[in-house]
Protein backbone atom coordinates (compact mmCIF):
# COMPACT_ATOMS: atom_id res chain seq x y z
CA UNK A 1 0.00 0.00 0.00
CA UNK A 2 1.45 3.35 -1.05
CA UNK A 3 1.42 6.18 1.49
CA UNK A 4 3.19 9.44 2.22
CA UNK A 5 6.35 9.33 4.31
CA UNK A 6 4.69 11.83 6.65
CA UNK A 7 2.18 9.13 7.70
CA UNK A 8 4.69 6.30 8.29
CA UNK A 9 5.70 4.53 11.50
CA UNK A 10 9.20 4.52 12.99
CA UNK A 11 11.47 1.45 12.90
CA UNK A 12 10.06 0.18 9.60
CA UNK A 13 11.89 -0.36 6.31
CA UNK A 14 10.27 1.42 3.32
CA UNK A 15 10.84 1.71 -0.43
CA UNK A 16 10.31 5.01 -2.23
CA UNK A 17 7.68 4.71 -4.98
CA UNK A 18 7.65 8.33 -6.11
CA UNK A 19 8.28 11.98 -5.37
CA UNK A 20 5.43 14.48 -5.65
CA UNK A 21 5.93 18.19 -6.21
CA UNK A 22 7.46 20.67 -8.60
CA UNK A 23 10.86 20.37 -10.25
CA UNK A 24 12.63 22.14 -7.34
CA UNK A 25 11.32 19.58 -4.83
CA UNK A 26 12.27 16.65 -7.08
CA UNK A 27 15.73 18.13 -7.71
CA UNK A 28 16.31 18.60 -3.97
CA UNK A 29 15.46 14.99 -3.18
CA UNK A 30 17.61 13.74 -6.05
CA UNK A 31 20.52 15.85 -4.79
CA UNK A 32 20.43 14.25 -1.33
CA UNK A 33 20.04 10.72 -2.75
CA UNK A 34 16.35 10.18 -2.11
CA UNK A 35 15.20 8.58 -5.35
CA UNK A 36 12.40 6.32 -6.54
CA UNK A 37 13.28 2.70 -5.79
CA UNK A 38 15.62 3.51 -2.89
CA UNK A 39 15.02 1.79 0.43
CA UNK A 40 15.36 3.45 3.82
CA UNK A 41 14.42 3.02 7.46
CA UNK A 42 12.36 5.61 9.28
CA UNK A 43 14.40 5.87 12.47
CA UNK A 44 12.28 8.28 14.50
CA UNK A 45 9.87 11.20 14.43
CA UNK A 46 10.79 14.05 16.78
CA UNK A 47 8.79 17.29 16.92
CA UNK A 48 7.40 16.81 13.38
CA UNK A 49 10.87 16.02 12.00
CA UNK A 50 11.30 12.68 10.26
CA UNK A 51 14.71 11.06 10.69
CA UNK A 52 15.53 8.48 8.03
CA UNK A 53 18.55 6.24 7.46
CA UNK A 54 19.27 5.88 3.75
CA UNK A 55 22.40 4.85 1.86
CA UNK A 56 24.55 4.88 4.99
CA UNK A 57 23.49 8.35 6.16
CA UNK A 58 20.85 9.88 8.38
CA UNK A 59 18.69 12.73 7.16
CA UNK A 60 16.07 14.78 8.98
CA UNK A 61 13.22 16.51 7.19
CA UNK A 62 10.19 18.40 8.37
CA UNK A 63 6.72 16.94 7.94
CA UNK A 64 5.82 19.27 5.04
CA UNK A 65 8.79 17.99 3.04
CA UNK A 66 8.16 14.35 4.02
CA UNK A 67 4.63 14.68 2.56
CA UNK A 68 6.17 14.80 -0.94
CA UNK A 69 7.73 11.32 -0.63
CA UNK A 70 5.50 8.37 -1.55
CA UNK A 71 6.53 5.03 -0.05
CA UNK A 72 5.45 1.47 0.61
CA UNK A 73 6.62 -0.99 3.25
CA UNK A 74 9.61 -2.98 1.98
CA UNK A 75 8.85 -6.67 2.38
Amino acid sequence: MTQKLSTCNANVQYRITGIEGDSDIKRFFKHVGINEGSTFKLVNVINKHFIIYIKGSRYAMEKALAAHVMVEADA
